[in-house]
């Protein structure tokens, strides 16, 4: 709809925004889809289609494909949560947080190991010092729940792995390296 003559510009399922072809290419609304679209014309003039579509209530395909994503990937989560691999894990999430011998052997390999860090990086460790952590570590891992959670994550990061390769293979890109933090060159 022409804003200054209020006259239909398009008589199709998409409306032109006139307005908006100054800014590159000719915008288009679908009212159809969006019914209850109403359109903000902006006090000032625009410098991209982008912004001009933002101001206008447009919501644009790469906002429809964006929200879809989004909303798919929440049904990912939903059907991921019930496998068996992350109800396994989740149980023994659940059952190490409950075993309080386990917690203590955890926390007192972890209290080593943040007291030698510094003596680690200094490349000072000593003889005793290293069997005394490696002792700790020792005892944390005989702890039947701290197996249980270690080889419970190890499958669902074996199937976190294999999802992010069909989504990389789909993609044409690594999907899990463009998740992470850091640069891409």
């Amino acid at each position: 709809v022409d804003r200054t003559s209020g006259s239909t510009v398009a008589d199709t399922t998409g409306i032109a925004l006139p307005d908006c072809a100054d800014a590159g290419s000719p915008a288009l609304a679908f009212p159809g889809e969006h019914p209850t679209a109403r359109w903000a014309w902006p006090e000032r003039e625009l410098n991209t289609e982008e912004e001009c579509m933002e101001q206008a209530g447009v919501v644009t395909i790469s906002g429809i494909a964006e929200a879809e994503a989004l909303q798919m990937a929440r049904e990912f989560a939903a059907v991921l949560a019930e496998t068996p691999e992350y109800e396994a894990f989740d149980r023994a999430q659940a059952q190490l947080r409950r075993d309080a011998v386990a917690q203590e052997a955890i926390r007192a390999f972890q209290q080593r190991q943040q007291s030698l860090r510094m003596t680690v990086m200094l490349g000072a460790l000593s003889e005793a010092d290293r069997n005394d952590l490696q002792h700790l570590q020792r005892e944390m891992l005989a702890q039947p729940t701290v197996q249980a959670y270690l080889e419970a994550q190890e499958r669902l990061s074996s199937l976190s792995q294999e999802a992010a390769k069909i989504i990389s293979d789909v993609i044409g890109l690594s999907f899990a390296a463009s998740c992470g933090p850091g640069c891409c060159c």
